[in-house]
């Protein structure tokens, strides 16, 4: 019970993460309730389902939520300068001529 309760909060605390980079707003099929709710609810939601599943999920679950975070969360533009310039420098890319090779025009 106790590794269920630290892995619980491990998820809470990358979900904090999550739930500051995504906004209910931004998606129409919400409702009103639902945009109505504070960044508390959330937590207090994501806890009691978190609470529900059977710990052996759990890992899986920290995965999802991990995942899902780095979908939704860009890099600062220094981050992603930073990435490709060393893409470049390890020789990591294509020439602009293949572009479009394998799209339909």
């Amino acid at each position: 019970m106790i590794y269920t309760l630290l892995v619980l909060q491990q998820v809470l605390l990358l979900q904090n993460k999550a739930l500051i980079c995504l906004h209910p707003s931004s998606f129409p099929c919400y409702s009103y309730r639902e945009k109505m709710m504070t960044q508390e609810n959330y937590f207090e939601q994501i806890q009691q389902e978190l609470i529900k599943t059977p710990a052996e999920y759990l890992p899986a679950l920290l995965n999802i939520i991990h995942t899902f975070r780095e979908s939704i969360c860009m890099n600062s533009a220094e981050e992603s300068f930073k990435t490709g310039w060393s893409e470049i420098q390890k020789g990591q890319y294509e020439p602009i001529s293949k572009l479009w090779d394998g799209i339909a025009r």
